[in-house]
């Protein structure tokens, strides 16, 4: 018996020959991971770098609009700044991170409730890479400020700036926030006695809380920094600072 032929007619083309499919060898596979992982090493850094930037324009952003605020303040009650008296700060005690400042029965002088009509919500007063912040259920205020209460929690007013014998009280010279007239002058700490001397001086008006580590050293929000208002209303990113303490 012959075996069967195949016989084209005329005008019809050979079935075309299917392309033979071959996945990728394990060795390929390998390779293409490698270099995927490779590149997400690399790339990793660059976009965690790219985030924490922004988080720090951000939060300056933030700084610069409490210096708008409080220069709006001042302008609007003959040249003086606000009295503030935050919650944090409890007299002789450690730092309050239950209190609540927007709570106008229980702390009507916080920040966010004397500045109420000049801030357009709370929201300025949170760093997106904030460490530190109170209430800690929910952040409403994660920057130290220079309050009348602030370290000690007690309250001092600018009458207390220059003791009985004419010298200038250090410690006060942190509690900007007090009603006293807005100038340039600070307490200048690096003579005995401490004396005003012009200028805006190393102390903030409000700065990022500092969070500390199991053996006491700072840890601050912004990688190595954090940022900083000054009395004279300019911003800046610091790794240090003459008045640097917890929080």
């Amino acid at each position: 018996m012959k075996p069967e032929v195949d016989i084209l007619c005329p005008g019809h083309a050979a079935p075309a020959r299917r392309p033979s499919r071959r996945g990728f060898s394990l060795i390929e596979l390998l390779v293409v991971i490698g270099v995927v992982s490779l590149l997400i090493g690399l790339l990793l850094p660059a976009v965690a770098r790219g985030r924490d930037q922004a988080r720090t324009t951000n939060c300056m952003s933030n700084l610069r609009q409490v210096g708008l605020v409080l220069t709006a303040y001042v302008s609007d009650h003959d040249q003086r700044l606000p009295l503030v008296e935050e919650p944090l700060w409890r007299r002789g005690q450690t730092p309050n991170w239950d209190a609540d400042p927007t709570d106008k029965l229980a702390s009507p002088n916080s920040f966010l409730n004397v500045m109420a009509p000049y801030l357009d919500g709370g929201e300025v007063m949170v760093c997106p890479s904030a460490l530190l912040g109170y209430p800690r259920s929910h952040f409403a205020m994660t920057y130290r400020l220079a309050s009348a209460n602030n370290r000690n929690g007690v309250t001092q007013t600018i009458d207390k700036l220059f003791a009985a014998n004419g010298q200038v009280h250090y410690d006060y010279s942190l509690k900007y926030l007090n009603g006293r007239r807005y100038e340039l002058m600070h307490v200048d700490g690096s003579v005995l006695p401490p004396k005003l001397a012009e200028g805006a001086g190393p102390y903030y008006l409000a700065r990022d809380f500092i969070d500390r580590d199991d053996q006491g050293n700072f840890v601050k929000p912004h990688r190595d920094n954090f940022n900083q208002l000054f009395l004279d209303m300019h911003v800046e990113s610091l790794s240090q600072s003459d008045s640097l303490t917890y929080p």
